[in-house]
């Protein structure tokens, strides 16, 4: 069992790579061009080479994304010219996604450059025991399950805080508003 410093430490050691991976997939990837994308952008290119002929609800609905999040990021691909919309040929309103030459070889850029990370984690990974593995994996789902009620839970906290909140302002000023009086 670990006293409360080894707790502290391990949790520093922990947010200290969960942010590190975050600033990765927070930073833009600039390719050849000056074409600059994003995690989110790469991993939808990524999503529309594999799922050529699904339509846009489709796509999102795989990408567990909404209709409108489908639209944007789209949008803001086909405007670096990385992806094209096509209309159903069946002249209904699906919208179906292609990815145009550039887009092809962005991904296959970004291919490469997600092999080196994966190689890398091989690497590591290598010097673990079969069974050191299924344990870190174990760990690393309990903890996602976890960070999920956690959210969860801190969510549901936080709004009823803010209900709470403005019922008891509504309350002090009478029924009006939500402003003192």
């Amino acid at each position: 069992m670990m006293d409360e410093k080894e707790i502290a430490l391990f949790m520093d050691e922990f947010y200290g790579i969960s942010n590190r991976m975050t600033q990765i997939r927070n930073t833009s990837l600039v390719f050849e061009g000056g074409i600059a994308v994003n995690s989110a952008g790469l991993s939808f290119l990524d999503a529309v080479a594999g799922n050529e002929g699904m339509n846009m609800a489709e796509l999102g609905e795989r990408l567990g994304l909404t209709k409108g999040a489908v639209s944007q990021m789209a949008g803001k691909l086909e405007g670096k010219g990385l992806l094209k919309k096509e209309r159903s040929k069946r002249g209904g309103r699906e919208v179906y996604l292609e990815l145009t030459a550039e887009g092809i070889r962005i991904r296959e850029e970004y291919m490469v450059l997600r092999r080196r990370m994966y190689k890398g984690v091989v690497d590591i990974a290598g010097s673990y025991s079969g069974e050191e593995i299924q344990t870190i994996r174990r760990f690393l789902r309990q903890i996602g399950e976890f960070a999920q009620n956690y959210q969860k839970k801190f969510l549901v906290s936080q709004k009823e805080s803010a209900e709470d909140e403005r019922g008891l302002l509504r309350d002090r000023s009478g029924g009006q508003g939500g402003e003192l009086q």
